[in-house]
């Protein structure tokens, strides 16, 4: 960075590579350019005297950055661990996030928006080079999952999970049971218990919002006939006992 140079006694001027001001000894390393530099201290009094002093100032390079870039985030992406240089013996470096040192970003705590990531590396020469990053957080779209029949039993038949019936909202997204995607739900196809199903959606920054919801599929019941008995017309009223659980409601059906 640009410092000033100071003369004792005050009042004389500066001159040499670099002096962008000479009466204040204002001193640009990137103006001098790398070496080493001789600068002149000249304090006058009109034709009494002159004296002069010599300073010698040597401009080293800042140490070269190569880094991985930091890529931009959706909301719901995880923590993201912020990748320096290969540090050599006696060298340094640190990351800050608008200001603030860090060496995580998250980008649900970051917030939605643009954050300034800088890399500060310092190789042990004294000089310390700095890069800047600017890292975009996407917000997400917003999505909901309402499926109407949250209670089926497994033999109630399938019916279609569409999102352009509101089941889920906005449309054009994916249903998902586990990993497979679906379009049409059949309690046949999973065991009897909850159930989860999701509806992911992703919007035109590429990050994807996902929904839930569930449905209760009731076990049916399989029924064994355990008797099967014939009567005759004028048997009288007996108890019916030929199913197997018991606990159910016998109906008559007509026949032909």
């Amino acid at each position: 960075p640009v410092f000033f140079l100071t003369g004792t006694p005050s009042g004389g001027s500066w001159s040499g590579p670099g002096i962008t001001q000479s009466s204040t000894g204002r001193f640009n390393p990137s103006a001098a350019g790398q070496g080493i530099h001789r600068l002149i201290y000249t304090l006058s009094s009109g034709l009494l005297y002159t004296v002069s002093d010599t300073v010698m100032i040597q401009v080293s390079t800042p140490p070269a950055i190569s880094r991985p870039a930091i890529p931009n985030f959706c909301q719901n992406d995880p923590a993201y661990p912020l990748q320096g240089m290969t540090l050599g013996t006696g060298a340094t470096a640190y990351f800050t996030i608008n200001g603030v040192r860090d060496s995580l970003f998250t980008p649900g705590q970051r917030g939605v928006g643009t954050h300034i990531v800088r890399y500060y590396y310092n190789s042990g020469t004294g000089c310390i080079s700095m890069d800047s990053s600017f890292v975009t957080v996407y917000a997400l779209q917003a999505v909901s999952l309402d499926i109407p029949f949250n209670t089926t039993c497994q033999n109630g038949g399938s019916f279609p999970l569409a999102s352009a019936t509101g089941v889920g909202s906005p449309a054009g997204g994916v249903f998902r049971k586990g990993s497979d995607t679906i379009s049409i739900f059949n309690p046949l196809l999973y065991t009897p218990g909850v159930t989860v199903i999701s509806y992911s959606i992703r919007n035109a920054a590429g990050c994807v919002s996902t929904a839930y919801d569930t449905i209760l599929i009731l076990d049916t019941t399989a029924l064994v006939v355990t008797n099967s008995p014939t009567y005759c017309p004028y048997s009288g009223p007996v108890a019916l006992n030929l199913v197997s659980p018991s606990g159910g409601i016998y109906r008559r059906v007509p026949v032909g």
